[in-house]
């Protein structure tokens, strides 16, 4: 299906849970399109790091979710995150990385990631509710907020690049 597409992407998001994730990898890269790597869990960090995949992506999504089995409160899904982080750090994993929550969890997932030095991600498409629980009104609400907790953290840039 790749082979028929008439206009790559700049990249692609791949999920690493899922099956056939590494033959994926291969094409698009074959293709010159970047790949995102989205790592869910331990396992799919694992899976990254055992198989040299650092230099074949452009960044390294880790993507925990407060609303999935695996993990039931926003602190679980901060540790999961940190575990996630660990293992890269562990396999020596030089990608860019960019954290994102689910749900209620965004939040917790976001401010951690800031304090360590990741980069992040929000939108109405993963979250509906702001740090404070009460419902986002758009997109821009969301981003406002994130944009608030990266100048309070000493983590953005004036000019709109983010430090």
């Amino acid at each position: 299906m790749l082979h028929s597409w008439s206009v790559l992407p700049a990249f692609a998001s791949v999920n690493l849970s899922e099956e056939g994730a590494l033959e994926v990898i291969d094409l698009l890269n074959a293709l010159g399109v970047g790949v995102e790597a989205r790592v869910w869990t331990t396992d799919d960090a694992h899976m990254l790091v055992e198989n040299g995949l650092d230099d074949a992506c452009v960044r390294v999504l880790v993507e925990v979710d407060a609303d999935a089995d695996a993990v039931s409160d926003p602190d679980d899904a901060v540790r999961l995150a940190a575990a996630i982080d660990f293992m890269l750090d562990d396999g020596l994993s030089q990608a860019p990385r960019l954290h994102h929550g689910a749900g209620v969890a965004t939040w917790s997932v976001m401010a951690a990631a800031i304090e360590t030095g990741h980069d992040v991600r929000v939108g109405l498409e993963d979250t509906l509710v702001l740090g404070d629980r009460s419902l986002a009104l758009n997109n821009a609400v969301l981003v406002s907020s994130a944009r608030s907790m990266a100048v309070a953290a000493g983590r953005w840039i004036e000019s709109g690049e983010q430090g």
